[in-house]
């Protein structure tokens, strides 16, 4: 079909499909679709439920004690208190008292875990029978990294079996804290 320049293209030439179309549109409305195969009834499956208590986040408070021998930070709170020992081979990190302390004593890893803005770390630890846990390592540029770390705040966390038991919000160590750390960095330079 040839449409001159300026000649009406009408619409009457479609009355047939359109009339077809609807027809099918109704007719396809009356078929009814195949049944649906059955399903099965969805189950609830039984999950073990493990009640961990979350531990509270405590806001503690910095004291600084250098000795000769040690450099000694420790971060208390009503629940208990972290402690970094800094001595001539080692660093030591260790949370107890409070809370903590009446923890029951369990067989599963334990670990210390820092989150502050100076960095992050992870170390396993050790329980002890009252049920405090600690961590050490030699004193090294890495272990002086992390007490560092700490000096800039954030908040450690004790954890069990990757449980959080007992987390303590560390402020900034401040000016204190900067003095403290001349007697870790003498430990680490002798």
């Amino acid at each position: 079909m040839r449409i001159a320049f300026g000649q009406s293209l009408g619409f009457g030439h479609l009355r047939g499909i359109g009339a077809s179309m609807a027809v099918l549109l109704v007719l396809s409305g009356c078929v009814q679709a195949p049944p649906a195969a059955p399903r099965a009834p969805a189950r609830a499956t039984a999950a073990p439920v493990v009640a961990r208590p979350e531990a509270r986040v405590q806001p503690a408070s910095w004291q600084f004690v250098a000795r000769p021998s040690a450099c000694i930070a420790t971060a208390a709170s009503d629940g208990g208190q972290f402690v970094a020992t800094v001595e001539a081979t080692m660093v030591r990190f260790a949370v107890g008292g409070g809370e903590f302390a009446r923890a029951r004593r369990s067989a599963q890893a334990n670990a210390l875990v820092f989150s502050g803005p100076e960095g992050e770390w992870r170390l396993p630890a050790e329980g002890s029978a009252n049920g405090a846990m600690a961590a050490q390592l030699g004193l090294d540029e890495p272990s002086v990294v992390h007490v560092l770390g700490l000096l800039g705040g954030g908040v450690v966390t004790a954890e069990r079996g990757g449980a959080s038991t007992q987390q303590f919000r560390l402020p900034a160590g401040g000016p204190q804290g900067r003095r403290w750390f001349e007697c870790v960095r003498r430990l680490l330079l002798t």
